[in-house]
């Protein structure tokens, strides 16, 4: 009875329903800027604290309960998946499980600031479906977010820092345990993303957010979904290209939709790279052997002149003998033809450095010749990881594994594998 009276007298004095940020939100000190706007901290305001706790509850997780309850065959559209005032508020709560008095007292949440001037509208409310309808303990926190004539704001989850900085602080290599925990985190989160039929399209360190003020303690978190789209309408898609191309996979460079297999293949190159400190197909091994490789196989193309011969009907005709045999010996050495990715590298840029280097990176990621060298000291510290990252790196699309198949899980079914592959406890939440 008493909490109804303390429920009807918060309604007296605060308004749920209200669209104006200032309402709910208090904006601190600005952790960002950009073309886009800025981002800066913010907390609830007391009144909406107050509010969350004992109007809501603080004692429900509607994180929890939607990722227990996944539907992948709900369409990002579905009116059913836009924040309502009640998921909005139910976030609140959430969060102020988590932070009690620290709801108050501490500054959880980010505030991302968009100048709709400055930006493509659609496509800023389209990430904003996407990311709420993924919304995972392994994905960042989508609270809900506000819109007028000239700004949207976005309130998420306060994040400090990413996978890539802590990769440039640690000269010697993220401590191995980290490493472990972070790509367990990430690979769980990617699986519910997969499961909701959603393609990332830009998984790498730098997108990979940490969630405490020492970075090393921190849980990560999936960010960045302004690449993401659905798997339906990717399939249907085959001039559209997104993400950072060397955490391209195979198919990707063939020209083929980025489907959810290439962010499993980016998480292997990113695993990779965070116990090696360097790309599995862009270090300067590997690039060498590209380069002799090539060179090897394929004839000069300094000279203009070329070697022809007439037809009884007198018709010019190119001999095609040598390029035959160049393509024999390739195939026989296991190196792609550096052209075969030409298109692909010009939907990136024209600038002919950038082609050829791109050339490059895809005959490493797809010629059968440059297997993926593990032999790294730090492998030999996790065979756990060693063993990952070569299922995670595997060439052929259809024996790739997915991520539900590694983390165990499957969200679509609602089911564990007790098969588990590598342990991958959902992390809570919590700067």
């Amino acid at each position: 009875m008493s909490g109804a009276i303390i429920g009807g007298c918060m309604r007296l004095c605060y308004d749920p329903h209200s669209s104006y940020l200032s309402d709910h939100y208090r904006l601190g000190t600005q952790l960002g800027k950009g073309a886009f706007g800025e981002v800066r901290a913010a907390r609830l305001r007391l009144k909406s604290h107050v509010y969350s706790k004992r109007a809501v509850g603080k004692d429900k997780d509607w994180e929890e309960k939607r990722a227990q309850t996944a539907d992948p065959s709900s369409p990002v559209n579905s009116s059913q998946q836009a924040s309502t005032v009640a998921m909005n508020e139910q976030r609140r709560a959430n969060q102020d499980k988590h932070h009690y008095l620290q709801g108050v007292m501490d500054w959880p949440y980010a505030c991302k600031i968009i100048k709709k001037s400055r930006v493509d509208v659609k496509g800023i409310l389209r990430e904003i479906q996407v990311l709420d309808m993924c919304q995972h303990a392994s994905v960042l926190l989508l609270v809900e977010h506000f819109e007028d004539k000239k700004e949207i704001c976005m309130i998420m989850g306060r994040c400090y820092g990413d996978v890539e900085v802590v990769h440039k602080q640690e000269t010697s290599g993220i401590p191995m345990e980290q490493v472990e925990k972070w790509i367990k985190q990430i690979i769980d989160g990617l699986a519910f993303v997969h499961s909701r039929k959603i393609v990332h399209r830009d998984i790498k360190m730098p997108n990979m957010l940490l969630t405490a003020q020492n970075l090393l303690e921190g849980d990560a978190v999936i960010g960045d979904f302004g690449f993401a789209e659905e798997e339906s309408v990717l399939a249907t898609m085959t001039n559209d290209i997104c993400g950072t191309p060397l955490m391209l996979a195979p198919e990707t460079f063939d020209g083929k939709p980025q489907m959810c297999p290439a962010d499993v293949w980016a998480v292997g190159c990113s695993l990779y790279e965070m116990v090696t400190r360097e790309h599995p197909f862009s270090n300067p091994r590997v690039q060498r052997k590209v380069k002799d490789g090539i060179a090897d196989v394929e004839p000069p193309e300094m000279s203009m002149s070329v070697r022809i011969k007439r037809g009884e009907k007198k018709e010019l005709n190119l001999m095609t003998a040598k390029p035959s045999e160049a393509n024999k010996k390739r195939e026989k050495k296991g190196f792609r033809n550096r052209k075969d990715f030409h298109q692909v590298a010009t939907r990136f840029s024209t600038n002919a450095r950038f082609v050829e280097r791109f050339e490059e990176l895809a005959v490493a990621v797809t010629s059968p010749a440059v297997a993926v060298d593990t032999s790294h000291a730090r492998f030999g510290q996790s065979p756990v990881l060693k063993d990952l990252v070569l299922k995670l790196l595997t060439r052929d699309v259809n024996t790739r594994p997915t991520a539900e198949a590694i983390v165990g899980k499957s969200y679509s079914a609602g089911v564990s594998s007790n098969d588990v592959k590598i342990d991958a406890a959902e992390p809570k939440r919590g700067a």
